[in-house]
């Protein structure tokens, strides 16, 4: 799988220790939407999460997206999109915070099963939203500038990531079943 972006924040100077997170993240559209995950400061982000000692990048996005969003995925549909790799200072401690993303595109049954939060995700309060990916990139553009210049450090990550799938969706339209309406709405 090939890097798509590179976010290094180069603030960690001095720091010995470091955190190592790997997550697995779908990309999975229906009638022109994106599936997504939604805080209740606004921002939104592929539904997915950290991949498990000895599981695969693969089976980390069957599990997430089954827990996160309550659908099944369709293994043979899955095709890698890219990775994203961010570096900064941790927000949790003095150590640097090294993040790999793997995204997915994939495809899911109309199965709709239990959600299951953890209690992190509830506390952000994050729920399943479907919204198309002009509308995503404005929503996690709003987020990122909205307040008194507050940022948490991840919005940027996902706020550049939707540009990316943006990107990808006006050069795939045809492939992904998606008119240019659809993906202006």
């Amino acid at each position: 799988m090939d890097r798509i972006l590179l976010l290094d924040d180069q603030d960690y100077t001095g720091l010995r220790k470091e955190s190592v997170r790997r997550t697995a993240r779908g990309i999975i559209f229906d009638n022109g939407k994106l599936f997504l995950i939604q805080s209740r400061s606004g921002e939104v982000k592929l539904p997915g999460g950290g991949i498990e000692p000895g599981e695969s990048p693969k089976d980390a996005l069957i599990r997430e997206i089954r827990e996160e969003i309550g659908r099944v995925v369709i293994p043979e549909s899955i095709q890698d999109f890219g990775y994203i790799e961010e570096i900064r200072r941790s927000t949790h401690e003095p150590a640097i915070w090294h993040q790999y993303s793997y995204l997915f595109i994939c495809k899911v049954t109309d199965e709709v099963l239990p959600i299951k939060m953890t209690k992190k995700e509830k506390f952000f309060g994050m729920h399943v939203v479907s919204m198309t990916i002009s509308k995503a990139c404005k929503t996690n553009k709003d987020a990122l500038y909205r307040g008194n210049g507050f940022k948490n450090p991840w919005n940027q990550r996902e706020y550049k990531t939707m540009l990316l799938i943006k990107q990808y969706v006006a050069e795939h339209m045809d492939v992904l079943n998606i008119n240019e309406e659809e993906n202006h709405a």
